[in-house]
């Protein structure tokens, strides 16, 4: 059972915010459909900001955005959190939300960055023996230590040190 130290999944839990990602990653949408919706909906990206993380056109996203809402409307999926049991079934999607809500605010937006991070350390407590959420708050931490230095120019410097 996943449950929260501060309480149970549901209420009193820091992690409201993902409690909304993981609703809105319902497994009956395809994959690209669940993280692009909710990076949509809940995330509040553009529309561009989406395409330009899934490496499509604009165009592209917005019938991949409209076919997921089609879905829901047509087979009626119902906009819940869903039981613990269910959660495994959802876990790879919101595990790419996060990751891309992160690299959204790598290079600009950090507080996007921070976000991903806050969201990363919830889940990891949420589900302790889950090797994948405590793998993506790693590889976002160490990118994250290491923004600064590589947008301000210290890696260049310091490799000319190195190398000279």
């Amino acid at each position: 059972m996943y449950r929260c130290r501060v309480g149970g999944w549901r209420l009193g839990c820091p992690g409201v915010v993902l409690e909304l990602i993981f609703t809105c990653c319902h497994p009956a949408l395809p994959l690209e459909g669940q993280v692009a919706l909710t990076l949509r909906a809940p995330g509040g990206l553009e529309t561009a900001d989406i395409a330009r993380a899934f490496v499509v056109s604009e165009e592209t996203m917005k019938r991949r955005l409209s076919r997921a809402k089609a879905k829901i409307k047509a087979t009626g999926i119902p906009f819940a959190v869903p039981d613990a049991h269910l959660i495994p079934d959802r876990l790879d999607a919101v595990l790419a939300v996060i990751y891309l809500i992160y690299n959204e605010g790598y290079s600009g937006r950090v507080d996007l960055a921070a976000e991903a991070i806050r969201l990363g350390r919830v889940l990891a407590a949420l589900m302790p023996d889950e090797p994948e959420a405590h793998g993506l708050l790693a590889l976002m931490m160490i990118h994250h230590a290491r923004r600064r230095a590589r947008f301000s120019g210290e890696d260049l410097a310091l490799l000319e040190r190195v190398t000279a």
